[in-house]
């Protein structure tokens, strides 16, 4: 505890702080006399960190990439979402926001229109995720289909085999066939879930949060929606949800109709999937669940087809 209290002490916060209280690992609620604060500071490589780890740590840029957004964000006013105001940062170290109360309540009890005008909103806030022109080249290799490929091969190929890994490779073909890239990019925030990074406020405002892994897309615009709308516990998806977000899009004539839902849920699942697959938060017969599900239902062509057209009602 002494050890975080100094290391909050060398950031030479612009508030006095009466009390604190660490939330997880390198993020603090703090108080004091100006009132309720968060403070999410950048993790640094310890002394006993491997030399690799030091390089990739340096390498990082997603911190300063989540700064840089944040300060875009509070240049900007929005309708159906908020991000909680950014007080203090010095660009490097640490970002201090304002504390949001938040009550006991999923973003599923909004209507689905409510979260498909939040993510459409945010996705065409027309706001420049990179930093710099480092930033934008080191983020080629957070784009979704890059982590994908690198799940296919790290994790498919060694937990599920060879023909697996085949088949993934087969699937991600075969949607790219199916979608083609639009005209205009989008933002994905690439870290939404049904139960992880938004608030519902005592307002009930939902504030969208945690802004590292943001990147532009121009063909897999839907993978955040349909990350809200997967229910990994259950392995069930609201299609509903992801239909609203679909007629969205075809009443603004923003992409006129050249969304596959068909490719753009495969891929959001395989993507999923095998991030769940690995997750120390799911027990094993969790991941195995997901691992079944992946292998038998999302790689298959013939089941996955099946599958979509009863989940979607064609």
């Amino acid at each position: 505890m002494e050890q975080n209290e100094e290391s909050i002490k060398s950031l030479n916060l612009p508030i006095d702080i009466t009390m604190q209280r660490q939330i997880k690992s390198h993020v603090y609620y703090l108080e004091g006399p100006s009132g309720r604060f968060i403070l999410k500071k950048k993790r640094k490589p310890g002394p006993r960190d491997s030399v690799a780890a030091k390089v990739l740590a340096f390498l990082d840029i997603s911190f300063q990439r989540e700064i840089f957004i944040n300060r875009q964000m509070a240049e900007k006013s929005f309708s159906f979402f908020k991000a909680p105001k950014l007080v203090s940062s010095d660009g490097r170290d640490y970002m201090l926001f304002e504390y949001i109360s938040g009550i006991d309540a999923s973003i599923k009890d909004l209507t689905k229109e409510e979260i498909a005008c939040s993510l459409y909103e945010f996705q065409n806030s027309f706001m420049n995720p990179y930093a710099s022109l480092f930033d934008r080249i080191v983020s080629m290799g957070m784009k979704p289909i890059s982590s994908l490929l690198r799940g296919i091969l790290a994790i498919v190929l060694f937990q599920c085999g060879f023909d697996y890994a085949r088949k993934a490779l087969h699937a991600v073909k075969l949607s790219f066939r199916r979608q083609k890239p639009l005209k205009q990019a989008k933002l994905l925030h690439k870290d939404l879930r049904y139960d992880e990074n938004y608030i519902i406020s005592d307002k009930n405002e939902l504030y969208l949060i945690d802004f590292a892994s943001v990147v532009t897309e121009r063909r897999w615009i839907m993978l955040d929606l349909i990350d809200v709308s997967f229910d990994a516990e259950r392995l069930e998806v609201d299609f509903s949800l992801i239909k609203e977000y679909h007629q969205q899009l075809a009443k603004t004539q923003d992409v006129n109709g050249e969304v596959d839902l068909k490719a753009q849920v495969r891929i959001a699942l395989m993507r999923k999937l095998i991030y769940y697959m690995h997750r120390s938060k799911y027990s094993n017969e969790q991941k195995k669940a997901f691992k079944r599900f992946l292998c038998e239902t999302v790689l298959d062509d013939d089941s996955y087809e099946k599958w979509f057209c009863r989940v979607a009602g064609e």
